[in-house]
């Protein structure tokens, strides 16, 4: 996602060392952020619906099996609330940080590729 090139040639007596250019492909940004997107949503769906497990608990028959099943189906609930809820969160956030390097990208490098300066 981000690499370094030495770029050769640096002007006589501006730079002791070649400059080093940094190329940030946000193009496997948007991969990462489309994959974080579709498990935010799935997580969401499966929160929509907490009452399957425990439906289903309820139709074990034995009161202990009943009560320990729907316990689980709570806890897991809880912790898939707070595994989708940080998930959205880094989506947010990286989402904002593919934006920022492509707006620094368009408007500070005059060398920018055609691709990069035709991002939306």
């Amino acid at each position: 996602m981000i690499q370094t090139t030495t770029v050769p040639g640096a002007a006589a007596g501006r730079l002791a060392a070649p400059d080093v250019a940094v190329e940030v492909r946000t193009t496997a940004l948007d991969q990462t952020c489309a994959d974080l997107h579709r498990a935010v949503e799935q997580g969401r769906r499966l929160l929509d619906h907490p009452g399957v497990v425990r439906g289903l608990a309820h139709d074990a028959g034995d009161d202990e099996l009943r009560d320990a099943a729907v316990h689980f189906a709570d806890r897991w609930s809880c912790g898939l609330r707070a595994l989708v809820d940080d998930a959205a969160g880094l989506l947010a956030d990286l989402e904002s940080a593919v934006r920022v390097y492509d707006e620094v990208e368009r408007t500070s490098v005059p060398t920018a590729p055609p691709w990069l300066r035709s991002r939306p």
